[in-house]
């Protein structure tokens, strides 16, 4: 399954949404498959479930970007200190960071 994932992943230009909900193990090879420019996404949720140890970090990359982006929601991922994310969006609507 993560390998299809990283596979539609990999057709930057016609990915229009990216909804990652997953275990951390599986979740940080998809996030690492989630560095550079995506051109088309309107929403980037990401979300690790449950319990997240102290020694897990997770961050985004710092160098993706998404010009397109509307909505973005992270749930127990860090933000790197520069993210392009939040530099290139001209329409972001929604921008949300939870813990659970």
């Amino acid at each position: 399954m993560k390998e299809g994932i990283i596979l539609a992943l990999q057709q930057r230009h016609r990915v229009r949404h990216i909804r990652l909900l997953m275990p951390g193990s599986n979740l940080e090879k998809l996030v690492l498959a989630i560095d550079g420019q995506f051109p088309m996404p309107e929403l980037l949720f990401v979300k690790l479930p449950g319990e997240v140890p102290n020694n897990t970090n997770l961050i985004l990359p710092k160098t993706l970007e998404v010009p397109r982006l509307h909505r973005l929601v992270v749930t127990n991922i860090d933000l790197p200190p520069v993210l392009q994310i939040l530099t290139t969006p001209v329409s972001l609507v929604t921008l949300g960071r939870r813990a659970s």
